[in-house]
């Protein structure tokens, strides 16, 4: 304990407080107290003038404590369903926790588990879908913030199946990591289904194609029969699978569509005799047959390198049908009202113009769904009437180059990291330099940044929902968005993903009720369940803040599963996690003015198959981690009997590790006495005694 105050506030208060009590009890002599009360009384009144004298020089004390700080240890347990294969649970289970007893006493132990997610204290259920190394790295990085000593046990089979590479995710983290491997790591004879390509959607009454790619392990001369059976366990193709020293085989399938709706199918192929894994000889898969293709018009004023860009993407997906006309052809497209009725949404490029200002067909374009797409021909005063949900004001005849800024606050439909950054890469588009003012609320998925600064301006906006929806992309030059997702990845699926994701969003755009959900139909069990809601009041003004409920339940199990909604400024939100392979139905119901909502829909949940018990171990990837951050490797086997001292080398190999020894940490903390209530209360005890004693034995 440290005082700060000068040598002259200790010396002043010393003596004020002396010659205070003894003017008070030495010198005066009407007092008619004993000679002991007299000493009590003086050295009491000392007291509560020294500490007076000192307060009023606003001391600060420094107050320093030192303790012994123990060195973080994470230990951290792969709970994937392949680890039910790769040892015994009880065994695993036993040793991880007997593990962390015995290094307490020099770490301060940190349980976590992983699988798809990562959480603190693991539940030993071993029923994760998917293994993500970098999720537990995360975690870690997260209740380690300033890199403080520790050190890293790791328990795992080593099979990863998505997320970052781990070796390069672990690099964030300076500390060393030990792993501890479980399993078997020898290949046995297998046939497996390694892939299966199938599009999304298909029509009712239509075929699609199945690509199936077929591999086998140590079983270079095996052949099979391979069977695609539909839902009522009906085979629909079955066909002989010669593999003759390959690795690899193929097979694609058209199927034929019947019924609407998700429709779920199931490959299996046979087994060998003396086959070992049988999980990867199944793979079911499902595809959402669609009464109608959705009819889209590109309607333009002249021809455009973006129109090749948006037939082509257009052509990549089977659920829409679209025709490009231009504005010269106008009268063509007149004459036939029952064509254009027809369609569910009109892209207008470069449109409305001087020249085709759209008179003949305004009042059909008012009942459709519209995705504006601004060109140097279109007509900023005959947009503006058009009330799109937005007016442009131009400043000048000038354009900008405006590169894409993901806006964080969309929320119309999920975006993955991935596409995000791929999306801010692409080229700068040719914008008008303008005042863009949206008039009728909606969101930008897009913002223009100019010259690397990003604006509040829209580049791709879309209006909130209602009877019509209408959409604007501020820039022209597309197709060089395309080229640029070519050039990156060799494929166009990013883009193409982009303009189908707005594109969803217009054709379905007129709400069907007041409460309007968007789940998804499909999903893996290794994503998150994420469900965006739009309530609307009985004159469809949007509510903002109201309780909505959400409830799941799976067909094969009495189960159900309550939610909340969380507002989230014009709409709510979601997030129900990690869902279990099979058919679920969900609904969801709100009350608002005395009226009681409801939405209701299937979902329909598919396991990838990543994780499977009886898989090889991968004790190469746990090596490589050990071996590059200085930790080391351990194998432990699948029981007891099989290595029954890895626990001890770990704790061997931690303890005599000289830079995680415990640290001396001091903390110096400083206060001012006039804050604590404490000192208040001694002073008033002082004055209280020395009355009630002058009261009782003096002349007071």
């Amino acid at each position: 304990m440290q005082f700060f105050s000068g040598i002259w506030c200790w010396v002043f208060a010393l003596l004020t407080a002396s010659a205070y009590a003894a003017g008070l009890y030495y010198k005066n002599k009407k007092d008619e107290l004993a000679k002991g009360w007299r000493l009590v009384l003086a050295a009491v009144r000392f007291g509560f003038v020294f500490l007076i004298c000192l307060l009023f020089f606003f001391p600060l004390i420094k107050i320093k404590r030192e303790r012994i700080e123990k060195p973080l240890c994470f230990l951290v347990l792969d709970q994937s369903s392949s680890m039910r294969g790769a040892a015994d649970s009880a065994f695993l289970v036993q040793n991880f926790n007997q593990l962390a007893q015995n290094l307490s006493e020099k770490f301060e132990v940190r349980k976590l588990g992983f699988g798809q997610d990562a959480t603190a204290n693991p539940d030993f259920t071993f029923n994760a879908s998917a293994t993500d190394f970098s999720q537990a790295f995360k975690l870690i990085r997260q209740q380690n913030p300033d890199n403080e000593p520790a050190v890293t046990v790791l328990f795992s089979d080593g099979n990863n199946n998505i997320g970052q590479e781990p070796v390069s995710a672990y690099r964030n983290l300076a500390f060393p990591i030990y792993t501890v491997g479980f399993g078997d790591t020898n290949l046995y004879p297998d046939l497996f289904i390694g892939q299966v390509l199938v599009n999304r959607y298909a029509y009712k009454g239509s075929t699609f194609p199945v690509h199936i790619r077929l591999g086998q392990n140590r079983a270079p001369q095996a052949a099979s029969r391979l069977r695609l059976e539909d839902a009522g366990g009906h085979i629909l193709k079955d066909t002989l699978i010669a593999f003759e020293g390959k690795r690899e085989q193929s097979v694609e399938w058209n199927i034929e569509t019947q019924d609407s709706g998700i429709c779920r199918y199931t490959l299996r192929l046979g087994s060998l005799q003396d086959e070992y894994d049988l999980q990867n000889n199944r793979r079911a898969f499902s595809v959402q047959v669609l009464e109608n293709r959705q009819k889209i018009l590109v309607l333009a004023h002249a021809p455009h390198p973006d129109l090749g860009c948006l037939r082509q993407s257009l052509q990549q997906q089977e659920k829409y049908s679209t025709d490009i006309v231009l504005a010269k052809d106008l009268a063509d497209l007149v004459k036939n009202p029952a064509r254009m009725e027809s369609y569910d949404l009109v892209i207008l490029h470069g449109l409305p113009s001087s020249r085709y200002p759209l008179r003949e067909i305004k009042p059909l374009l008012e009942k459709k769904n519209l995705f504006y797409m601004l060109t140097a021909s279109t007509s900023w005063q005959l947009f503006n009437q058009a009330e799109a949900g937005i007016t442009i004001q131009p400043r000048g005849n000038r354009w900008n180059e405006a590169q894409a800024h993901f806006n964080a606050g969309f929320s119309l439909f999920n975006v993955s990291a991935q596409d995000k950054a791929l999306w801010e890469k692409f080229p700068p588009l040719q914008t008008p330099f303008a005042l863009f003012n949206p008039i009728s609320g909606g969101q930008s998925l897009f913002t223009q940044s100019i010259l690397q600064v990003p604006t509040a301006d829209p580049l791709l906006w879309i209006s909130p929902p209602g009877n019509r929806r209408t959409a604007l992309c501020c820039g022209t030059q597309l197709w060089k968005w395309r080229l640029a997702n070519y050039q990156e990845k060799e494929n166009t699926e990013s883009f193409d993903l982009l303009l189908d994701k707005c594109l969803q969003l217009l054709c379905s755009a007129k709400p069907e009720s007041n409460l309007n959900l968007h789940c998804p139909q499909t999903l893996r069990t290794t994503e998150r369940l994420t469900v965006t809601a739009f309530l609307y009041n009985a004159s469809f003004e949007k509510v903002e803040n109201a309780p909505i409920s959400f409830s799941l339940s799976r067909k094969d199990a009495q189960a159900e599963y309550a939610f909340e909604f969380v507002p989230e400024n014009d709409h709510y939100t979601l997030d129900a996690g990690f869902l279990p392979e099979g058919e679920y139905r969900y609904t969801a119901q709100a009350a608002v003015g005395g009226e009681t909502y409801h939405s209701y829909g299937f979902l329909t949940v598919s396991d990838p198959q990543l994780e499977n018990p009886k898989q090889a171990a991968d004790h190469a990837l746990l090596r490589n981690l050990a071996l590059t951050y200085q930790g080391e490797f351990f194998y432990a086997g699948k029981s007891a009997q099989e290595n029954p001292g890895f626990r001890k080398k770990i704790e061997q190999a931690l303890l005599h590790r000289q830079d995680l020894a415990p640290r001396l940490k001091s903390e110096e903390n400083y206060f001012s006495p006039l804050h604590r209530q404490d000192l208040l209360i001694i002073l008033l005890l002082l004055l209280s005694l020395e009355y009630f004693a002058r009261k009782r034995f003096g002349n007071l």
